[in-house]
């Protein structure tokens, strides 16, 4: 009997997240961990873009056979918009695997996606990538970077000598945890080097030490998460309530006035860099504060118009975002790494950038703005590395797109003479986590398979 597609009920989830706790929370109690989904489900903007789809056994069982993620997304593709669907956290029940539910769960939403006028379809892999070949889905670019800084000497007090970018003044406080430390720092191993390989043909290791490179990959983004939600989102229609099949209404305006600021310094914590003249990089945790979120949405608007394709991202979808990292950094037991926004804000310059740092690593998910902005956050990030005491900098090709096409370190010098200077070796890796892969229903958009660097930013992970 052919199977059903159908979309899940609260009651129904709840028994998958009962199944796949073990796998995919990182680090909650499970009574956070299905806080951790219900908060998302109740988020405005998945209230219209997020659905949890289903298929039963034959035996029609309460818990559902196979079930996955169904997200509603647009990209921007010379000035476009197109509708795309995202599937994540792809999931089998244990007793009936190898019978065929995954596939059939998956061919079905490929049909639900065409039938809802998509362009094409996007998930992110963390299993080897010919399964989703079979449905027709095409790897993209999926290589990430681990930029190793020259380690610092030390004063006759043991501290660390002043960084070439003066630290424009507050404390930096890092969130390194026992359960991160090392879980990176030895990142390099396993990846070449670019001594020994160039751009678009980068040679790769897929030694057992690349699985420790990409430990945090593993931790940070194999689920497709939560939301914590802070405040009422200016701009959008109060809902007064939100009614989720098998539970009782929720009021989100209630849900959005609750403040939520983490759980590693308070909310107004700041520091700066001053990175060449009076140009100061300002540091401080991301929230979903409404300047905030209004600075971030209108930099990154003006950077997408500038790249070959990428998501579109509205406010509703940064609160979104953000918050459900702060929900993880609030409550996970693996001390999740809080996210922290570099900007300039300068009558000739202004962007940002977003890093979260754990292990002696700093990761960088995304550095926005034109040419000469990238420039100077690239040296706020690199004071915000030294000012941590963290030995490397990581993150994915997109971020890297200032070095094309050699993607070499002494391209570092085409970018600034300082930053090099401040930078020992450049690596790279293929992805074995969050492989991103999309299945293009439209020809035209075929072109995005040799796009190199891959413009997708860990952000947008699902």
């Amino acid at each position: 009997m052919a199977k059903k597609l159908e979309i899940a009920e609260w009651c129904e989830i709840q028994r998958v997240l009962k199944e796949t706790y073990e796998i995919w929370s990182p680090g909650l109690t499970r009574e956070c961990y299905r806080d951790f989904v219900l908060k998302q489900m109740q988020h405005p903007w998945c209230r219209w873009n997020y659905q949890y789809l289903i298929v039963r056994d034959k035996k029609k069982s309460k818990t559902p056979a196979a079930s996955l993620k169904y997200y509603k997304l647009n990209f921007n593709y010379r000035g476009k918009t197109l509708k795309f669907a995202g599937f994540g956290a792809i999931y089998t029940r244990k007793d009936l695997r190898g019978h065929g539910y995954a596939t059939d769960l998956i061919k079905l939403a490929l049909d639900k996606a065409w039938y809802d006028g998509c362009h094409g379809t996007i998930l992110f892999s963390d299993i080897a990538p010919e399964f989703y070949a079979s449905f027709g889905f095409f790897d993209l670019n999926n290589e990430k970077f681990v930029l190793s800084l020259k380690q610092k000497k030390s004063d006759s007090n043991g501290q660390s000598a002043a960084s070439q970018f003066e630290p424009g003044g507050g404390t930096a406080a890092g969130t390194a945890t026992d359960a991160q430390t090392g879980a990176e720092t030895d990142a390099q191993a396993g990846i070449t080097t670019n001594e020994q390989s160039s751009s678009g043909n980068q040679q790769t290791n897929t030694t057992a030490d690349e699985k420790t490179s990409t430990a945090l990959d593993e931790q940070q983004k194999s689920i497709s998460t939560p939301t914590n939600l802070d405040m009422q989102i200016p701009g959008q229609p109060v809902v007064n309530t939100l009614t989720l099949p098998g539970d009782t209404n929720v009021s989100v305006g209630a849900m959005l006035a609750t403040a939520e600021h983490g759980h590693t310094g308070p909310a107004d914590w700041a520091t700066g860099f001053v990175v060449e003249g009076d140009i100061v990089v300002q540091c401080r945790h991301l929230t979903t504060d409404d300047d905030q979120i209004d600075f971030i949405t209108r930099h990154y608007g003006r950077w997408l118009r500038k790249q070959p394709y990428g998501v579109e991202r509205s406010r509703l979808y940064f609160h979104f975002k953000i918050t459900r990292e702060n929900y993880l950094a609030k409550n996970s037991g693996l001390s999740w790494p809080r996210l922290e926004l570099l900007s300039i804000e300068d009558k000739h310059v202004s962007g940002y950038a977003i890093i979260e740092y754990g292990g002696r690593v700093v990761r960088i998910l995304e550095l926005i703005g034109d040419e000469n902005t990238r420039r100077l956050l690239w040296k706020g990030v690199i004071a915000r590395t030294q000012d941590l005491d963290a030995i490397r900098i990581s993150g994915w090709e997109a971020v890297l797109t200032d070095l094309q096409p050699g993607f070499s370190l002494n391209q570092l010098a085409t970018i600034d003479d300082t930053i090099k200077e401040s930078c020992d070796s450049l690596g790279f890796a293929e992805k074995q986590k969050g492989r991103a892969m999309i299945l293009p229903f439209k020809e035209e958009l075929e072109d995005w398979l040799t796009i190199c660097p891959s413009p997708i930013l860990e952000l947008d992970h699902l």
